[in-house]
């Protein structure tokens, strides 16, 4: 290969996807020839496909990253892979470092790319030279019209190029991920117009509304974040997720600040006790509506057994995505049946086997109060049909028992909790255990290093450069004992999920949720408490937003509940809180 560089040549890394769509088995070796790549981006080039090149590079982002599940992850960090197309100056590689500048969030490794851009004179096509200046012209939302999701179209475009669009499904049964994510090479009516006229040949409506640049930004934001953090299982696409860099370059162009719109619910709402408690008396007397109505005509001879089932399908349906009791669909009923309600219920025979009967009924009930057409519900009573048999097998199956143990364990605490008196149960979140509230005391934190004696070796460098920025927030903005807190709480989540080190991530993005966690646990964080604001916390990390959605799997690694118990973050051990917050804690005690 002619190479003009007068530097060392390094050769280009290849354990990628081919080209977008396309998954072909990877190499047992971080290296191959040069001309693999090159013969890729060459035919993609000569291609002109839709963004081709884009699309390529945002599949090799995905592997550098670990978000593309389907292929083995290149093990290379992005700056020292994008070195190699630096280091051979063709045309192939310059349509490489185009995409590479759009499309990754590390704003140096951008500037470096375009500087080495600067010296290069490859004729490239308009998709590619314009790649950094993409620009949505339109959005539309396409309505699930029994909930389960929603179709975020967006109309494209870049200086020189055709007009495009950027389909993107966010399921609302898997906690409102990105599923799938695609590119058209249309304008956005026809787009439109094309998927209208799918929906008509299945007797399904087609429901169209507008999206302002921030409600998509807010959805695209949530889709994206919500499969990083746990892709629920759903199995990749053709084009999903090796489009994920594409996508999330596409969602930076869009202003932040929007909210997620009211016509689209993309998983359960956080609610309050008393939110609950009302709901409850709402999916009762909707268990009564239901055992009155026509549709519920046939049951009879089982009125206290059927109104119980009636209620536990209200509250599933409720808490599976969108918040409606009367939301069922083929996806719900399959979830429902396959996965959630065989723990939910007590395993009594009668009770279990009469299960399927009386969700027949509710589906004919809730469909005709939401006035689903009787397509959607012939369709929906047939998986029930599907999967009654196996549903009924996982009755007295050994995970089955299990998990409905499990829950009714859960329970019985949520009982002994109210129980207890409120200063009691605090004290016991705080600090864990009894003893440790009765051996309380107010020593301040002394002056640690962070302790990796637990932590596996392969992820000691990570965790070392994420204490590095831990540590330079804490002398910023905190103290010594906030710094000792922070790496207490570092070493423990090292310890107990290395995986959350080995995934791909920023380290400041790690690094703020351990500050964010240690700083609300001792309520010095949070301009409302007169402490440290977040966005300043998170402005000394080059970072915007919250870190809380980061923050979840810690708190999980160290045996906590994620959600927080009265609006605020328990770390649920004294080791982590500052002497200032234990005397708090001692003052209750005491009182």
């Amino acid at each position: 290969m002619a190479h003009r560089s007068k530097r060392p040549r390094r050769p280009v890394h290849r354990q990628a996807t081919r080209a977008a769509g396309r998954n072909r088995a990877h190499p047992n070796t971080d290296r191959i020839e040069d001309q693999e790549l090159i013969q890729d981006l060459r035919r993609l080039l000569r291609s002109k496909g839709p963004f081709a090149i884009g699309q390529f590079v945002s599949s090799l982002i995905g592997q550098l990253a670990g978000t593309d599940r389907r292929v083995p992850p290149i093990p290379m960090a992005l700056p020292a892979f994008v070195e190699t197309f630096i280091d051979v100056r063709i045309a192939e590689t310059t349509a490489a470092l185009h995409a590479f500048a759009a499309m990754t969030d590390d704003e140096l490794l951008a500037r470096r790319i375009r500087s080495e851009l600067a010296t290069r004179s490859h004729p490239m096509p308009d998709d590619v030279t314009g790649l950094s200046e993409l620009r949505v012209t339109n959005g539309r939302l396409m309505l699930d019209p029994l909930g389960d999701g929603v179709d975020l179209l967006l109309a494209f475009t870049c200086p020189g190029a055709g007009d495009a669009t950027a389909v993107t499904y966010i399921d609302a049964n898997l906690g409102g991920i990105v599923k799938d994510a695609f590119i058209v090479p249309e304008p956005i009516d026809d787009v439109e117009a094309r998927l209208t006229e799918l929906s008509d040949q299945q007797s399904l409506p087609a429901d169209f509304i507008g999206v302002s640049p921030a409600e998509a930004r807010a959805i695209l934001d949530h889709g994206i974040a919500a499969y990083d953090e746990d892709d629920r299982g759903a199995p990749p696409s053709d084009t999903w997720p090796h489009l994920r860099a594409f996508l999330a370059a596409l969602a930076r162009t869009l202003p932040i600040g929007g909210s997620i719109p009211d016509e689209v619910r993309l998983g359960p709402a956080d609610l309050t006790f008393d939110e609950l408690d009302a709901l409850e008396e709402a999916e009762i007397e909707l268990a009564h509506d239901f055992l009155a109505s026509p549709e519920a005509g046939h049951l009879t001879g089982h009125d206290d057994l059927d109104h119980e089932i009636a209620h536990v399908l209200a509250t599933f349906a409720r808490a599976i995505g969108s918040g409606d009791p009367l939301r069922w669909s083929p996806p719900t009923v399959e979830i429902a049946l396959n996965q959630t309600l065989p723990a939910m219920l007590s395993g009594e025979p009668d009770e279990y086997a009469r299960v399927p009967t009386v969700l027949r009924a509710f589906i004919r009930y809730a469909h005709a109060e939401r006035e689903v057409s009787p397509t959607l519900t012939l369709e929906t009573l047939e998986v029930v049909d599907r999967f009654e048999g196996a549903f009924l097998d996982k009755r007295d199956s050994p995970e089955v028992v299990a998990a409905r143990a499990e829950l009714a364990a859960a329970f019985e605490e949520i009982a002994a909790r109210s129980e207890r008196s409120w200063v009691e149960q605090r004290l016991l979140d705080e600090l864990g255990s009894p003893e440790a509230i009765s051996s309380l005391d107010t020593q301040p934190l002394p002056d640690e290093t962070i302790d990796l004696t637990s932590v596996p070796d392969d992820i000691h460098e990570r965790v070392c450069r994420v204490a590095s920025l831990v540590d330079q927030v804490a002398e910023r903005f905190f103290d010594v004992e906030i710094r000792t807190a922070c790496r207490r709480l570092l070493s423990m989540v090292a310890a107990n999920d290395p995986a959350i080190f080995r995934r791909r991530s920023k380290d400041e993005t790690t690094a703020a949720a351990i500050v964010w966690i240690i700083g609300q646990a001792n309520d010095d964080l949070g301009a409302h408490r007169g402490g440290v604001s977040v966005g300043d916390m998170m402005d000394s990390l080059g970072l915007k937003g919250t870190p809380s959605q980061r923050a979840e799997p810690m708190l999980t690694a160290i045996g906590l509940n994620p959600h927080r118990m009265y609006g605020e973050i328990i770390v649920g051990t004294p080791r982590l809180l500052t002497s200032r917050t234990r005397a708090t804690l001692l003052r209750l005690r005491d009182s």
